[in-house]
């Protein structure tokens, strides 16, 4: 049978390892080990790639170095039922050690009831990694928020709580969007700097993914914003890896970072950028 040709977004193995600058064999490693998938019938033996994982996985090699995560999990858009889950990891990370904690059933019955209506007005706004049992093991939320409404938040002077369901924006092509990123955090039962710098990783690769995924759909992500509490420096670094500038923060006691997206020289930004441009370009010639 002839070899098929590759669809928009996807690539042949020899286009792939030319990308990735790396051999057939390296190529072969890094599907083994979960880094790469490949693409096409079952019969077929040639496969493909697809674009976004390999532009990914490049800004992350970028960011991170040498590219050899060890602990396996998959990235994926959260559903309704990964909730519970999400809420058990996020009240622990921001909850359970403060002075003045809420009781756990108080604090984890309204994050998961204020998620799961933020997850029913945007589907693709929640993001988790499973690991090999299946289980959650870290979690992102970058939830497009009114820009008015993101100032009052920024300023505290409106809590998570109070930001109308109203103001939570879906992703639609050809229109843009402020992104504020509510959480970005590893499950805190991994004590150990090197089971949280892999997994924060391979979040932010998968996010990376996204970012390109959305581009190609022509919704424009004019800023990318987020604070984050100061004595949680690991919150810190990965925001710094996401490229995001660190800015003077009106509340004491929280960082706040910020970006517009199109001025960003950050590298996978500029990507980001560029694949939109491309694709408005398209659009606007076909109008």
């Amino acid at each position: 049978m002839p070899r098929l040709t590759p669809a928009s977004g996807y690539c042949t193995a020899k286009e792939a390892t030319r990308l990735l600058n790396i051999s057939d064999a390296t190529l072969s490693t890094y599907v083994k080990n979960g880094w790469l998938k490949r693409y096409g019938p079952p019969e077929r033996k040639h496969k493909f790639y697809k674009l976004n994982e390999i532009e990914a996985l490049i800004a992350s090699r970028n960011t991170f170095g040498e590219y050899r995560e060890k602990l396996s999990a998959d990235f994926a858009i959260a559903t309704p039922e990964d909730i519970p889950a999400i809420a058990d990891i996020d009240e622990r990370t921001f909850n359970a050690n403060k002075e003045e904690a809420e009781p756990k059933e108080t604090y984890t019955h309204w994050i998961s009831g204020t998620y799961r209506r933020w997850i029913q007005k945007n589907p693709e706004a929640f993001f988790v990694l499973r690991n090999r049992a299946n289980q959650v093991v870290s979690f992102a939320a970058l939830v497009p928020i009114k820009k008015s409404t993101m100032d009052l938040f920024i300023r505290d002077e409106i809590g998570m709580r109070d930001i109308p369901i109203d103001d939570i924006e879906p992703f639609e092509s050809g229109k843009s969007v402020h992104l504020y990123v509510i959480a970005l955090c590893v499950d805190p039962v991994y004590k150990t700097a090197k089971a949280k710098a892999e997994y924060g990783k391979l979040m932010i690769r998968g996010i990376f993914e996204f970012f390109l995924d959305l581009a190609r759909r022509g919704v424009e992500i004019e800023t990318i914003t987020a604070r984050n509490e100061k004595d949680k420096p690991d919150g810190k670094k990965l925001l710094q890896k996401l490229g995001i500038p660190q800015l003077r923060s009106p509340v004491p006691d929280m960082y706040l970072f910020s970006v517009r997206v199109a001025d960003s020289g950050y590298d996978m930004l500029v990507k980001y950028s560029d694949i939109l441009a491309e694709w408005k370009q398209e659009h606007s010639s076909t109008q």
